[in-house]
């Protein structure tokens, strides 16, 4: 018996997406850790979750949902450690309200910024910037080696790597983001 190794199923995105935040979900799962239950929800529906690095993953939480869209649910389980989730691209983010708050305003002004833009060879780079990707990274990867993966994809040069802290990240996905949503992810 052979298992296939080769990469993981592909997630969902744009309408798909859109379509399994607004289904329903019913689940109960007593004393569970955040990451597991986070994990297999994102599992279950094909979808990408980012837990923000300062939520304890093993924190331990009782979920009980039923009649609720997924993206309510997400935001349930988040309100159970002070959190919020926002939809990033096709990624769900949770983290700190104020944080999340934060990435969205960046985001918008980085798109808007993009957009305002003049010039043909200006609106192709735009273009190329503002279109969705898909980033997979390892545990203990740090937020160094993210980025660059990040940059590398978009054909972004960044002047200092060593102004980012070091730190150590478990794996994740991040699915369907455009530059300015990666880089704030």
């Amino acid at each position: 018996c052979s298992s296939d190794l080769s990469s993981p199923p592909p997630l969902k995105t744009g309408r798909q997406f859109r379509r399994v935040l607004q289904g329903a979900v019913n689940i109960v799962r007593p004393n569970t850790e955040v990451r597991d239950i986070l994990e297999r929800l994102a599992a279950m529906h094909g979808i990408a979750i980012v837990l923000d690095r300062r939520i304890d993953p093993d924190g331990r939480i009782d979920v009980q949902l039923s009649r609720l869209t997924l993206l309510d649910g997400l935001r349930f389980i988040a309100s159970q450690f002070a959190a919020d989730a926002a939809v990033i691209g096709g990624t769900i983010v949770i983290g700190p309200p104020e944080t999340l708050d934060r990435m969205r305003t960046d985001v918008a002004l980085q798109r808007q910024t993009l957009k305002e833009r003049e010039g043909e060879a200006v609106r192709q780079r735009t273009f190329d910037l503002l279109q969705g990707r898909t980033f997979r990274w390892d545990d203990l990867q740090t937020p160094a080696e993210r980025l660059q993966q990040v940059a590398d994809s978009f054909d972004v040069k960044v002047d200092d790597f060593g102004l980012i802290p070091h730190d150590l990240w478990a794996g994740g996905v991040m699915s369907d983001v455009n530059a300015p949503e990666a880089f704030a992810i």
